[in-house]
């Protein structure tokens, strides 16, 4: 139930520093690798806080080499996430980011998990749900293959970030120096590549908010997969990611056939709940 709570919370805040980093970017105010190191440097903070709070830091060096691997996959799925999030629809990206679910369960079935029956019916009304989103004009396409490259992307980094904190280091430990090695890379691309410096971004309160926002939101996500399988945590931060990104869409972007788009997303809900049982 712990697990649940942090990630009902971390999701608002995300939806409300996604939605804000949106405009953001299109207004050119901040390129995608600012973007990623400030809500980066902002995770980083809040880590350490937790660490001097009294949270465990323990990291094995017999690690590295795995550690690294996720590194590397996490470059790539910031840029496609960033990407997905400035061309598609709040509502279309909520909603194509709850494939990560069965993604993660392909991954555990190449790994010998078998399916149960009521797991087998939430994969199709998944897909079912995703066949009406495809052929509806309610969802705009913009940006969809992002999205759905973003939620495969998901699966893989999730699984790796599971595997580290079950078997060799602490939520703290992995996060910080995963982040350690994340920020010079974003902070290095963002200069030499757009020629915009992240520190000096902060100073804009827009910029300083949205990377507060983000900043909580990613800590409570991280623990909260200390508290339930990798499944159920996954399964309820995209239910309510697409929840809060439906809200949003209709509220502040003033996108169109939301009742539609509802009965959608309840349908794709309805899915995730089957998977994790």
């Amino acid at each position: 139930m712990i697990g649940i709570f942090l990630i009902a919370l971390a999701t608002f805040f995300e939806e409300l520093s996604t939605s804000s980093a949106k405009e953001s970017i299109a207004r050119h105010i901040e390129s995608i690798s600012s973007r990623a190191f400030i809500i980066g440097i902002s995770g980083f903070f809040f880590l350490v806080l937790s660490v001097v709070g009294g949270a465990e830091f323990r990291f094995t060096i017999a690690s590295l080499p795995l550690v690294l691997v996720l590194v590397g996959c996490e470059i790539a799925l910031t840029n496609i996430t960033l990407r997905a999030i400035l061309t598609a629809d709040r509502s279309t990206f909520g909603f194509m980011r709850t494939l990560t679910i069965p993604f993660v369960l392909c991954i555990e079935i190449a790994l010998g998990t078998t399916l149960t029956t009521l797991q087998i019916l939430g994969i199709v009304a998944l897909v079912f749900a995703l066949l009406l989103v495809s052929s509806r004009d309610s969802f705009s396409h913009k940006g969809m293959a992002l999205a759905l490259l973003s939620a495969f992307g998901s699966s893989i980094t999730i699984s790796l970030y599971k595997y580290l904190i079950t078997n060799y280091n602490s939520v703290a430990g992995q996060q910080i120096i995963a982040s350690c090695m994340l920020l010079p890379y974003f902070y290095w691309h963002a200069v030499t590549r757009t020629g915009q410096h992240p520190f000096q971004l902060l100073r804009i309160r827009k910029v300083m908010g949205e990377s507060l926002a983000h900043g909580v939101a990613g800590v409570l996500s991280s623990f909260a997969y200390a508290f339930a399988p990798a499944s159920v945590i996954i399964a309820a931060k995209r239910s309510c990611a697409v929840f809060w990104s439906l809200v949003v869409g209709a509220v502040h972007f003033h996108e169109r056939h939301i009742v539609e788009k509802a009965a959608m997303v309840g349908l794709a809900i309805t899915g995730v709940v089957l998977l994790i049982r």
